[in-house]
């Protein structure tokens, strides 16, 4: 039986990728779902593109009263009416069978919290296709993760992302909505939520495309970060709660992992001291490319460290580009 859907796209000033993003909802397999625009305040034209939309019966759009991008979804989430709520960003977008994919999971694995897929990582006109470490070695695979934080660590960047994820509306009774007063990392803080409470899903289908370089990007907008939302969530749990956990060996590695994460913002604001501080915290030994790359960096005068992270995102499409050449 087809469950019934929620699409929540939050909206501030992308006019040059929200019909990119809508473009590929109303392509979908699927047809029946509600569309839940969620407007911040946008001022660049964004509303003139989406207007048209709203001659479409299954497509609202809701003006944001409070503010930040977590409180955007938790209104819009308390709006909807559907059994599964799916989320895309105004600059992303997904492959035609997306959501005929969600469904498909959540029909084979009922019970789940989260049903992602991966997707795709895309720099300017590149996209990169990640390869998800740490399941088993048959592509493709679907089914029950059986450590949200071991498949993180593994794959060395979020295994899936909110463009690429679905969750079970009565994951919200349970765990909280997004954390409103996270600027980054809110998403992961949820998924690390869900990962306590609920099984997650998951196939190697690429369905969905993260774009990392988009205007008015949030996660570049670069302030000081002394610890991530999700390791801030994990370190306030109940010591006995972590130290009997089955995963507590994964959850350690992922704590660890992201002081990576934490480094790479405090040097993007100019934080090279508190970024270095942290890095001597860190004891992970996983990734030791990106972390010579962000010791480098964090002993550069403070001024270069922005240009830097500019640069750093750009990394896969570098990397796509050799490999190519020398394949």
């Amino acid at each position: 039986m087809q469950p019934k859907i929620t699409i929540i796209v939050p909206l501030y000033n992308k006019v040059a990728e929200v019909d990119r993003a809508l473009k590929s909802i109303l392509t979908q397999t699927i047809s029946e779902y509600e569309l839940l625009i969620i407007d911040g305040g946008s001022t660049d034209g964004s509303l003139n593109v989406v207007e048209p939309y709203l001659q479409d019966s299954r497509i609202r759009l809701l003006h944001q009263k409070s503010k930040g991008l977590p409180a955007g979804r938790n209104e819009a989430i308390l709006e909807s009416k559907g059994d599964l709520i799916a989320f895309l960003d105004a600059d992303d977008e997904w492959h035609p069978n997306f959501l005929e994919t969600i469904i498909r999971l959540y029909n084979t694995y009922p019970g789940a919290g989260i049903y992602a897929t991966a997707y795709e990582r895309c720099v300017i006109d590149i996209c990169k296709d990640n390869i998800v470490r740490g399941l088993p070695p048959e592509r493709p695979w679907e089914g029950y993760i059986p450590s949200y934080f071991r498949m993180y660590v593994e794959a060395g960047y979020p295994p899936f992302c909110p463009c690429s994820v679905a969750l079970d509306r009565h994951v919200f009774d349970k765990v909280g909505y997004f954390n409103p007063d996270s600027r980054v990392g809110e998403d992961v803080e949820m998924w690390v939520k869900v990962a306590f409470n609920c099984d997650i899903v998951f196939t190697t289908n690429m369905c969905a495309r993260y774009h990392m370089v988009s205007s008015n990007k949030m996660i570049n907008d670069f302030k000081v970060l002394e610890m991530h939302p999700a390791v801030t969530y994990l370190l306030s749990l109940p010591d006995e709660y972590l130290q009997f956990h089955q995963n507590r060996i994964d959850i350690i590695a992922f704590i660890e992992y992201l002081k990576l994460v934490t480094v790479y913002f405090n040097i993007g604001a100019g934080e090279c001291k508190l970024a270095r501080k942290i890095l001597s915290e860190s004891h992970t030994n996983r990734d030791i490319i990106r972390r010579v790359g962000l010791t480098v960096m964090a002993h550069l005068p403070r001024s270069f460290g922005k240009v830097f992270i500019h640069q750093y995102i750009k990394l896969p499409l570098i990397e796509y580009k050799l490999r190519n050449i020398f394949k």
